[in-house]
């Protein structure tokens, strides 16, 4: 099959080799873990197309930190070949992103869109990373980045954003984005490939999991509060009520320690407040004559116990700081 070229440097000395291009990226696997650049079988590999770019080593080693390294040590990473001083090989890296970095490494930025999907940032992220040019991408980036900075993200687009804040620094980015993890992100985060520090990630998980089980240990605390005289019951009936309903409610939405336990994989503070809000209360009403209690229902209300725990830990969280965990000027 006759390889494709892009020529974006007609009279360009470098040839650059793309194999395996457009390998899947930030795969979702199993247990909320999200790759990049797994490879393909050798048959959809075989049927593949080489993605061929000529490239001006002048502009490659102004721009690019990698490839002026590359230049101080004679090339001897790349081989002649045909009409061409060097060639480059690289693999599993997305064509149109890596098209659209070429370009602009070029100057040949009239031809590129004017708006850019998240994804293809990221792309273009983790080769900035890996070819150490942010600099003379930076500027492009945050222009793509307005309009998507605009609307809401989830998911795997907050793992892909919270990577350019890192390659890319944006302090209140990378803060917000933090903060919804581990507000939001229903297991641990695992991460292969996106440029985010591994220090970054084992803090979300640390703060997730302790917000987690101050909830857990909070109504473990309402629970023994009940066997004593310290409980939110205002008579013995009630009290025994209020007992009895927690512990069933608990079980009943799989929150003891049989179903609860580290990672606490399945549930965040989100989940875990919606669960906790959707117990199932007594007639207090027929039961217990005290007055209505504030904001919280009746003064023996099981979301009278439950409710504080929740928000406080949620009113707590607060998003990490990027220059604890990277250098920026």
């Amino acid at each position: 099959m006759e390889p494709k070229l892009y020529e974006i440097a007609p009279k360009g000395d470098t040839l650059l080799k793309l194999h395996n291009a457009n390998a899947p990226f930030a795969v979702t696997a199993p247990s909320f873990t999200f790759l990049i650049g797994k490879r393909l079988t050798s048959a959809s590999v075989a049927g593949k197309p080489e993605v061929q770019m000529r490239l001006s080593s002048r502009h490659l080693t102004l721009a690019s930190a990698y490839f002026e390294k590359l230049m101080a040590n004679d090339w001897k990473e790349a081989t002649p070949e045909g009409d061409y001083s060097y060639v480059i090989n690289a693999e599993d890296w997305d064509e149109e992103a890596l098209c659209f970095l070429m370009k602009i490494i070029h100057g040949r930025t009239a031809q590129l869109p004017r708006e850019m999907k998240l994804e293809t940032l990221a792309k273009m992220t983790v080769l900035a990373d890996y070819y150490q040019c942010q600099e003379v991408v930076e500027f492009f980036m945050r222009t793509w980045l307005q309009p998507i900075d605009q609307s809401a993200i989830s998911g795997r687009d907050r793992l892909l954003r919270l990577a350019i804040s890192c390659v890319f620094p944006d302090h209140d980015a990378f803060r917000k984005l933090t903060k919804a993890l581990i507000t939001e992100q229903p297991g641990p985060v695992k991460l292969s490939g996106l440029p985010v520090p591994q220090t970054v990630i084992d803090a979300v998980n640390a703060k997730r999991e302790k917000h987690l089980l101050a909830i857990v240990d909070g109504l473990k605390g309402l629970v023994r509060d009940e066997y004593s005289d310290e409980g939110l019951g205002c008579s013995f009936t009630c009290s025994s009520m209020f007992l009895g309903a927690l512990s069933k409610n608990i079980d009943s939405h799989r929150l003891s320690d049989r179903y609860l336990v580290t990672p606490y994989l399945g549930h965040s503070l989100v989940t875990l407040k919606g669960r906790i809000f959707d117990f199932q209360e007594p007639p207090w009403n027929k039961i217990c004559h005290a007055n209505v209690f504030g904001g919280y229902g009746h003064r023996c209300s099981l979301l009278r116990g439950t409710k504080p725990i929740v928000e406080s830990q949620i009113a707590q969280v607060v998003g990490l700081e990027l220059e604890d965990f990277i250098k920026t000027s």
